[in-house]
């Protein structure tokens, strides 16, 4: 084994610390991590925390190994045991899947406001199902040039108001865009173009009853909202319409269930009318 490949027993001690600040273990498994990781029969677990940013663990500050080094050492070492690397490679799979997490975790506070999006439709009550919303956006135009130029796909969506969310944890507003609960029907996904467009939607049948407005994302290659732009606005208090829902009532339904209540009244009258006339025959 060459001596690049070969931990400093001096770091143990700062090892230690790291492992207990980004892991959270105890002090004994810090410990044990620690030298696990100065021995030299690491060369594996080098290239992961490497690739993962914690390459610093390995070596001395003035010394950090690069990738090609760790495999270097991977390749050196691959006659070895690698039975006590096994538990810090499950850690490093953990961390590498929190960490994922931790990148896609977007708050809709840092996005920027740079769409402009109007909503035009009947000025009246609309219907689910019948009525249609024709829906405008594009980029501000008073911004400066290349603005855009992150900007891969236009995601338009139907969005509760404010008053239509209160004591419902189901439509609740979060930050993380994640667990934002605001925006929960489609209206359209299609690429970016830099013109105005517009787009004539017929509300959906299961749109419920609620106050709404149209809010537009902009995405990125990686399809994360970059940035956005709404019909309201940032109280939410403007340009706000409502939909009422399907009932599930027909006209024809409403006049079928109008003709069996008379029939059963009728039918309620006559009977008791034909048993009081048997009554009186009776005591004849």
């Amino acid at each position: 084994m060459s001596e690049r490949c070969n931990g400093h027993g001096d770091d143990v001690v700062t090892r230690r610390g790291w492992i207990r600040v980004f892991f959270l273990v105890s002090p004994r498994d810090a410990n044990t991590a620690a030298h696990v990781i100065a021995n030299k029969n690491s060369p594996m677990v080098a290239l992961l925390f490497h690739c993962l940013g914690f390459g610093f663990l390995f070596k001395s500050p003035s010394h950090r190994p690069s990738i090609a080094e760790a495999f270097d050492c991977l390749v050196e070492d691959k006659g070895e045991s690698m039975a006590a690397t096994g538990l810090l490679l499950g850690l490093i799979l953990v961390l590498g899947c929190f960490s994922e997490i931790c990148v896609a975790i977007i708050s809709f506070s840092s996005l920027q406001t740079t769409l402009v999006v109007t909503a035009s439709h009947p000025q009246r009550l609309l219907r689910a199902g019948e009525d249609k919303i024709t829906v405008r956006w594009g980029l501000n135009q008073s911004l400066p040039a290349g603005t855009d130029s992150a900007y891969e796909t236009i995601k338009v969506q139907l969005c509760y108001a404010p008053i239509s969310q209160v004591d419902r944890a189901w439509r609740k507003t979060e930050d993380h865009l994640s667990k934002d609960k605001t925006c929960q029907f489609k209206i359209v996904k299609r690429p970016y173009t830099t013109g105005n467009q517009t787009l004539e939607w017929t509300i959906e049948r299961d749109v419920p009853t609620a106050t709404y407005f149209v809010r537009a994302y902009a995405l990125d290659a990686d399809d994360h909202e970059v940035a956005y732009g709404q019909n309201t606005d940032a109280k939410k208090t403007t340009n706000l319409f409502e939909i009422q829902a399907i009932s599930g009532r027909h006209v024809s339904l409403d006049i079928a269930s109008v003709c069996f209540s008379v029939f059963s009244i009728v039918s309620l009258m006559g009977f008791f009318f034909v048993e009081k006339r048997k009554g009186r025959k009776a005591q004849q």
